[in-house]
């Protein structure tokens, strides 16, 4: 059974500037907040969610965290910043090969981190143990954002996750992150609305 979090006590927005694409050269200002938090199945102690004080860039950290482990996520125009700490006294387990990114579409895509050959983009991703006590920083792009592109002096380019301007208004994208804790393995899905948006300078 799901069980939802919802942040009723504190309101939690990041803003991030985002470049439109499809050759635009407008400038887009997105407004979007951590909605919820989905955890399947139901951890067995409550959770807790909330975010820490605003950057001196404007974006906001968010921070959400269990019994079991802490996360803090950032959002820029292409990919997903997380740390993920484990706070048990077991050794934490991601799955990779299983997370999920689900666009503003509702499409579910593969996903890659950070440390992976963009070559590699397809292969089978193997898991990342993150030891008692310690943290893991990474980045989640989609995999079919990573564009070869000979003409790119590092030969990738990357889609933006956010490209409609007031058609992505209101519209959801999350990130599903499989981990394994204690012998269990608990399917955590982060859900970002956009909230509003407004054209750049």
């Amino acid at each position: 059974m799901k069980t939802r979090v919802f942040i009723k006590w504190a309101v939690v927005l990041l803003w991030a500037f985002l470049l439109l694409s499809c050759g635009s050269s407008h400038r887009g200002l997105y407004k979007l907040k951590l909605q919820d938090v989905v955890c399947t199945p139901a951890p067995a102690l409550g959770d807790m969610m909330f975010s820490t004080a605003e950057q001196p860039d404007g974006a906001t950290y968010y921070m959400y965290e269990t019994p079991y482990l802490k996360t803090v996520w950032k959002l820029t125009n292409t990919k997903f910043e997380v740390e993920l700490e484990n706070k048990t006294a077991d050794t934490l387990m991601v799955f990779w090969e299983d997370a999920v990114y689900i666009n503003q579409k509702a499409d579910s895509l593969r996903i890659v981190h950070e440390g992976i050959d963009f070559f590699d983009k397809d292969e089978l991703l193997p898991p990342s143990a993150i030891a008692p006590g310690e943290a893991m920083k990474t980045s989640i792009i989609p995999a079919n954002h990573i564009v070869y592109d000979p003409d790119n002096f590092n030969l990738w380019s990357i889609k933006y996750l956010f490209y409609e301007g007031k058609k992505d208004i209101g519209r959801r994208v999350s990130v599903v992150l499989p981990i394994k804790s204690a012998g269990e393995t608990f399917r955590y899905g982060f859900i970002f609305l956009v909230e509003d948006w407004k054209e750049g300078l």
